[in-house]
């Protein structure tokens, strides 16, 4: 086997061996973010379903609510018969004009 023939094979199976790796690696990362992700929202590693959630969605159960609906923003309230102005329990409303206030003074910068 004449040198050349020998540097060629040895650069042959060095690319060889790369590519090798680099789809390794690769792979390597896709299936480890697949397996944080399904971790994540609740299967095991190995696609089997842990909670209620399916592997792709296909049977979902009913969706309840997870706060309980005696707490949040809800508040209650009365309705007002509306107030007309021949009420005389309204009163008389005064209201005081302000000068307004400027902080910066605009000045027009020309080319």
């Amino acid at each position: 086997m004449t040198p050349i023939v020998f540097i060629i094979i040895a650069f042959v199976g060095w690319i060889v061996v790369k590519l090798f790796r680099m789809f390794f690696s690769t792979y390597s990362f896709i299936r480890n973010a697949r397996k944080q992700a399904y971790e994540a929202f609740g299967f095991s590693s190995d696609g089997n379903q842990q909670g209620s959630r399916s592997r792709r969605g296909q049977s979902r159960r009913a969706s309840r609510k997870r706060i309980d609906p005696n707490v949040g923003e809800y508040v209650e309230y009365e309705d007002l018969p509306p107030v007309s102005s021949d009420d005389p329990e309204a009163g008389e409303v005064n209201y005081v004009v302000e000068e307004q206030i400027t902080d910066v003074e605009w000045e027009e910068i020309r080319n």
